[in-house]
């Protein structure tokens, strides 16, 4: 296993060099896109009136609240003749929070000049805006979510009066204000634009906070998801064309989601941002999940004269975002990609909300169905010794490709989590063997993040009376049976298989049967009037994809011999898989596992150890490491 993880994850750092450009499938954010519902119905956009959605308050102990919005989705969990037909998961997203999430300024940024696409005509001076585009989906996107709990072409209901999207006093400066010009201003150049997008830039743009999107539910006021205060020590200073400067302090009106589209589309033909403005939309869903912590964001770093957008292979597109007919520009392609990604956010705000799924999306890239939980230490440990050297480096932007291509349809994702520091956050936990699982997001993007949603190759694996015990988890979950109704915390399959007499009811009743596994069908929006609105989601396709690989012709003798530096992490998965197998008791047969040191950490005689970063190590060394080493060959299967 250790050459296995080593030859594979090797293979992902050949050709990663982001000055050389990024592949153009990092910048597609669509890709993630699959069975993902649309966020709060998309407003039932056919109805006249807004869905009244059954919401969740929850106390947290900085008497700060958060807003919940209730469903399920439903699952086919049968392909055969068989009683099991559907199972349904309760779920809960985010749809409101009482604080913005901060964001600050990094300097030392890969991003500090956009390398761009390969294949597009770079400027000698790229330079970056992924922080004011951010800031722009930021707006965008909390504009929407105020219009979503709109009603239509009728009179608010009484709990949507005070729902709005307002300037506050922020703004920030003009560069004709006759303030002293500071070392650390960001110029921006905003070209020839109305008053209406000339006060909206300096509230999007203001130091603190310069809009603010809210809702009221049960007299409690709640902030978008996405709202954002910029705490950093740099200010911004606006420039336009010199007739129209200030004439824009009379409007108070923001505009709606629709007009910060055109806003923003136009700064982008203007400042030719091209591939930047998608990965700011991708750094801009993390945002909900750093509310408690900081984004960190590269400076912006602008022309200052902004260069005229230059052409684009539309090769490297997909058909959906190019017009396919002439007249065609650069200037309406910028404009088509704006647009395009302004049409799903719907869905992509879905995912943003889940934040423990999209924390998910990022943990799963390291999971391997093949993985069983005894073997987690190998298969983690060359990851790291490949990673690490590039992370110390601060070579951001090759890690955004390794991990793009371990995982394509994610590559996007990545590379906007490592914009705004979410992957930063995240990795410590991969590295600890804390892989997050949320089936739902999984199930949204077509990917694999757990043993337990992973379709069997074949039906239950039945040998001398004995089912694989990787079975034997999927048939317990999906049969609830007692102890078993939620879903495995630990991705890693268990090893070996289990006597059929010694299984529970429940898994000797389906054993046989075939087609036992999970098929995601839909997502119902729970309403409190008892229905709930059922939505299959952007793409009904499910289409799972092969995490890539290419292996073969790399010669890994350095790992071959080595040894590990230690099994933690595979005791701590293997504690915690039996945990959840065995919770209502261990078979007589099985006393060699239950009474061993990985799952009962009390029989062992050594004191308990610390990790490096301070995670507790629990017991790594064994009475006998020779006897451990026996007991995982001959009990993996």
């Amino acid at each position: 296993m250790l050459a296995r993880s080593y030859q594979t994850w090797l293979s992902y750092t050949a050709e990663t060099n982001p000055q050389d450009g990024f592949q153009p499938d990092c910048i597609l954010l669509r890709n993630i896109l699959s069975r993902v519902p649309a966020f709060l119905a998309n407003g039932f956009s056919k109805d006249c009136k807004s869905p009244q959605f059954k919401l969740r308050h929850s106390e947290s102990t900085n008497n700060n609240s958060t807003l919940y919005i209730n469903g399920w989705s439903t699952w086919n969990i049968s392909e055969g003749n068989c009683s099991l037909k559907e199972k349904i998961m309760h779920h809960q997203l985010l749809l409101g929070l009482q604080r913005s999430t901060q964001c600050y300024f990094t300097e030392d940024s890969p991003f500090s000049n956009w390398p761009g696409v390969q294949g597009e005509q770079k400027s000698p001076a790229q330079g970056n805006c992924l922080a004011i585009l951010s800031f722009a989906w930021a707006y965008i996107l909390s504009a929407l979510w105020v219009e979503m709990q709109q009603s239509k072409g009728t009179r608010p209901a009484p709990t949507q009066r005070d729902d709005r999207i307002y300037y506050l006093c922020s703004q920030a400066k003009w560069t004709c204000d006759g303030d002293e010009d500071l070392a650390g201003d960001l110029e921006v150049d905003l070209g020839d634009i109305d008053d209406d997008a000339a006060r909206w830039w300096t509230a999007l743009l203001a130091n603190g906070e310069g809009w603010r999107a809210t809702i009221t539910r049960d007299s409690k006021v709640y902030r978008s998801p996405w709202s954002i205060s910029l705490a950093a020590a740099q200010s911004f200073k606006l420039r336009r064309t010199a007739h129209y400067q200030n004439s824009y302090s009379e409007i108070d009106i923001p505009p709606s989601s629709d007009q910060a589209l055109q806003f923003l589309s136009d700064f982008c033909i203007l400042h030719n941002t091209r591939s930047q403005s998608s990965v700011a939309l991708a750094a801009t869903l993390t945002f909900p999940f750093l509310n408690n912590m900081t984004a960190m964001l590269p400076l912006p770093k602008l022309n200052s004269c902004p260069i005229p957008s230059k052409t684009m292979s539309l090769a490297l597109l997909p058909t959906s975002i190019y017009p396919s007919t002439p007249p065609f520009s650069p200037s309406r392609l910028e404009t088509e990609i704006v647009f395009e990604e302004g049409k799903l956010l719907p869905y992509y705000m879905t995912l943003s909300c889940d934040s423990r799924g999209m924390q998910s999306l990022l943990c799963g890239s390291f999971f391997d169905p093949e993985v069983s939980c005894n073997l987690v230490s190998p298969w983690l440990e060359p990851i790291f010794s490949i990673i690490d050297p590039i992370i110390q480096r601060g070579d951001y932007g090759a890690l955004a490709i390794v991990m793009g291509k371990r995982q394509p349809k994610l590559a996007s994702l990545w590379l906007g989590a490592i914009i705004s520091g979410m992957a930063q956050v995240t990795l410590p936990y991969v590295r600890n063997g804390s892989l997050s699982v949320e089936l739902h997001a999984s199930a949204w993007t077509s990917t694999i993040h757990s043993f337990i949603n992973a379709r069997p190759s074949i039906q239950c694996t039945i040998d001398n009376n004995g089912i694989s015990r990787s079975d034997e988890c999927r048939l317990l979950y999906l049969t609830e049976s007692e102890g078993h109704s939620r879903v495995p915390v630990c991705p890693w399959k268990p090893f070996g298989t289990t006597l059929l007499c010694d299984t529970e009811i429940e898994v000797r009743q389906h054993a046989k049967c075939s087609g036992h596994y999970l098929q995601y069908l839909s997502w119902s929006w729970e309403l409190t009037d008892g229905t709930s609105s059922i939505d299959r989601g952007f793409s009904t396709e499910i289409e799972f994809t092969e995490i890539f690989t290419n292996s073969g012709d790399i010669v890994s003798e350095v790992w071959k011999d080595r040894e590990l530096k230690s099994e933690l992490l595979s005791e701590l998965a293997t504690r915690s898989i039996f945990g959840w197998l065995r919770v209502t008791g261990y078979p007589r047969c099985e006393q060699d596992i239950y009474r061993h040191s990985w799952i009962d950490p009390d029989l062992e005689e050594s004191d308990e150890e610390e990790l490096d970063d301070g995670i507790s190590a629990g017991k790594d060394g064994l009475r006998d490491a020779a006897d451990i080493h026996n007991w995982i060959d001959s009990t993996f299967v």
